[in-house]
């Protein structure tokens, strides 16, 4: 296991259109971290084979790199090698982010490779479901189902092995509790300000204005009561087991 102390802050993850990307923009607030998102650089332990995947595209994408870069990576021996190139891609030296959901599925590989913690985001499945299908339209509900229960398969595998250094939320908690999202910032040891919660995106696919339920609510009118009530009987078991690690913050 490498250590990577001070130079990579967390792992985030969770499904695709599952709430990454926000929850890493709630992150990216403090200015003790930094980071863009989809990197996954610790899918893999051999930088030759990470620089074939669409991961190693985001950095050119999203982070701002060149295949300079990508190049100055793979001939990185250590993970902490190929995180310096991107802190010198961002021109700084704080503590980076990585934010890749398809961590969730590797989750207890990933957190093998290195010491840093990880947070998980979760999210109804037919939230999750909607999301997707308005930006694949053909996406069969099955194949949906499968891929759900895989992931939370990886997180009940992890959590079985990693015993704190994981911690899970939700993006229904995230919207309707501060404290879900000041305990994002405790877990990782970040000091926490109230205008957080109201964030000014820097993400670009992103909308600023933070937390509420409008978040949470549009797949409403997406999809039928039918079709919810079949994904919700589909991924039960993994849904109840993954919403038992998320704080309930109503008390109810």
């Amino acid at each position: 296991m490498e250590d990577l102390n001070g130079i990579l802050s967390c792992v985030i993850c969770g499904l695709e259109k599952g709430g990454t990307t926000v929850l890493s923009e709630l992150i990216r607030q403090s200015p003790s971290v930094d980071g863009r998102f989809e990197c996954g650089m610790l899918l893999e332990e051999d930088p030759h084979k990470w620089v074939g995947t669409v991961h190693a595209r985001g950095i050119i994408d999203n982070w701002g790199g060149t295949p300079a870069h990508l190049e100055a990576i793979v001939n990185q021996p250590t993970f902490r090698g190929r995180y310096k190139v991107l802190q010198d891609l961002l021109g700084t030296n704080l503590p980076l982010y990585d934010k890749c959901p398809v961590y969730l599925k590797h989750l207890n590989r990933t957190l093998y490779r290195a010491n840093m913690p990880a947070v998980v985001i979760i999210r109804k499945p037919w939230a999750v479901y909607a999301s997707e299908t308005k930006m694949r339209h053909r996406y069969q509900v099955g194949d949906f189902c499968r891929k759900y229960n895989i992931y939370m398969e990886g997180l009940m595998s992890a959590m079985d092995r990693h015993p704190g250094r994981i911690h899970v939320t939700s993006l229904e908690a995230l919207c309707h509790n501060h404290l879900a999202s000041m305990d994002v910032y405790a877990f990782l040891g970040l000091e926490w300000d109230s205008s957080y919660f109201n964030f000014s995106a820097k993400h670009s696919n992103v909308r600023s204005g933070g937390f509420d339920d409008s978040v949470i609510t549009e797949w409403s009118g997406i999809i039928s009561s039918s079709l919810m009530e079949y994904i919700e009987q589909q991924t039960k078991p993994a849904t109840d087991y993954a919403y038992s690690l998320v704080t309930n913050y109503d008390g109810d």
